[in-house]
């Protein structure tokens, strides 16, 4: 790397016409030699720190150079910004060597989407999706959803440059329009998935029109389809822009896939669209309930994040229902509550303090979430906080004191609360009480309690 610094464009040439095959070699004295795909990735970071000279040198190689070479300085200018004419004549000149350039090629006008690109440049991406073969059968996939490793074929790579380009100047639609409609009938899947990401900035433009091309390219669907997460992110735009109805036939097939990841979708995505229709409470009460844990775990985390948002009666309800839950990644999910919290008043949410007493989800981790949340509030805690201590204290009992678990990190929570509330209420019951937890923790060895004890008496 620090000699190909001081190497002219001469020796450059000189080198990629020397070193044009793939396979790496040995010289005299075993000395070894990369193959061009290391010597274009050298290449690659030099390019990175000067664009507009390797971009230069790319116009002078000839046909028979190898690829690697072409990539290699095509991906460092996506680190690399070059003027509008340079990028048109690095584009024209790298498709020339044919489709092995194509996805670089793609990536590169992705990383250029602030230019005013000229339309032919759109049509560059269309014709890259539309030539550049890609697999038809995802069958060797898991179906637990197309994560982005999945989609990593060029007309995928094209499709999100298209999408970004059209979120980046909602002008260019208009260009594209008709391409994305014929692109909704694609026999690739790995199309067919990344269509939505493109269709995402049409529901700003023309909802009714990116709509109707969603649920055309989802249409037929394999399940792996349903949980690629440009699916995902148009159904959450979607929700967001009061289009539920219009993509709920979706939503049913998520729930209905038999793919957890991909029923988890739907069910946060039928939740998050009951903020925006009060009229989907039946259905998503349906959810709190289904007998798959998952369903549950994803359609409460909604309302646990969102309870200082909007609905915040709503939200207390279903989430004490997830704090009971029995199983512990749903009463988690819940506990995430307890994050959003810390600016709200306690009134209102005495429910969520009642079932984390009343569940198991007090030793959970939504116990400890909700035990920080009590000891960092600065505002007049409850007497139903001490009610909490006393049943973790009940469920902890010696481990508060053994520094191997849980309980004892806990603890010092614990001492923390008891001492405010022992400061901030004259009740004599409630100050006795907070003596006995006291007491408890000093028998026990709890973790903080005489540094704890020793802060109040300051």
């Amino acid at each position: 790397m620090e000699r190909a610094q001081f190497m002219s464009d001469a020796q450059w040439r000189k080198a990629i016409a020397t070193h044009c095959r793939d396979e790496s070699s040995f010289g005299p004295g075993l000395k070894y030699t990369g193959g061009a795909g290391s010597q274009a990735d050298v290449l690659a970071k030099l390019t990175e720190q000067n664009g507009e000279r390797f971009a230069r040198l790319l116009l002078t190689l000839p046909g028979s150079t190898n690829t690697s070479y072409v990539n290699g300085i095509v991906r460092g200018l996506t680190k690399s910004q070059v003027d509008l004419q340079t990028l048109e004549k690095v584009i024209d000149h790298s498709l020339a060597f044919g489709p092995d350039v194509a996805d670089a090629v793609a990536r590169l006008l992705e990383a250029h989407t602030g230019l005013d690109l000229p339309a032919r440049l759109l049509d560059v991406l269309v014709s890259i999706i539309d030539h550049t073969p890609g697999p038809v059968d995802l069958t060797d996939l898991e179906p637990v959803g197309l994560e982005w490793s999945a989609l990593h074929t060029t007309p995928a790579a094209a499709l999100h440059a298209l999408w970004n380009l059209i979120a980046e100047d909602s002008a260019r639609f208009d260009h594209v329009r008709s391409a994305l409609e014929e692109l909704a009938k694609d026999s690739r899947p790995a199309v067919r998935a990344t269509l939505p990401g493109a269709l995402t900035p049409a529901l700003y433009i023309d909802p009714d029109y990116a709509t109707r091309v969603f649920n055309e390219a989802v249409e037929g669907h394999p399940p792996q389809l349903l949980g690629s997460p440009p699916v995902e992110f148009f159904v959450g735009h979607a929700v967001r822009r009061g289009r539920f109805a219009d993509i709920d036939p979706v939503i049913t097939s998520m729930l209905a896939s038999g793919v957890d990841d991909i029923c988890k979708i739907g069910a946060r995505h039928l939740a998050l669209a009951s903020f925006h229709d009060e009229a989907l409470d039946d259905r998503v009460d349906k959810l709190i309930g289904d007998p798959r844990p998952t369903v549950r775990e994803a359609a409460i985390e909604v309302f646990a994040r969102s309870i200082a948002v909007a609905r915040k009666e709503r939200c207390v309800a279903v989430v004490a229902t997830g704090l009971k839950d029995s199983v512990k990644e749903v009463r988690e999910a819940a506990g995430q509550v307890f994050h959003e919290t810390p600016s709200l008043p306690f009134d209102g949410l005495s429910p969520l303090l009642t079932a984390l007493i009343e569940g198991a989800a007090i030793t959970d981790h939504a116990g400890t979430m909700a035990l920080h949340w009590l000891a960092i509030s600065r505002r007049r805690l409850p007497v139903l906080a001490l009610d909490v201590c006393e049943a973790f204290m009940a469920a902890a009992g010696k481990d508060v004191g053994d520094i191997r678990t849980h309980a004892s990190a806990d603890s010092r929570e614990i001492v923390r609360i008891v001492l405010r509330l022992h400061g901030q209420h004259s009740d004599p019951a409630v100050r006795d009480r907070c003596l006995d937890l006291v007491d408890q923790l000093l028998l026990h060895r709890a973790h903080g309690i005489e540094q704890g004890l020793e802060e109040h008496d300051h």
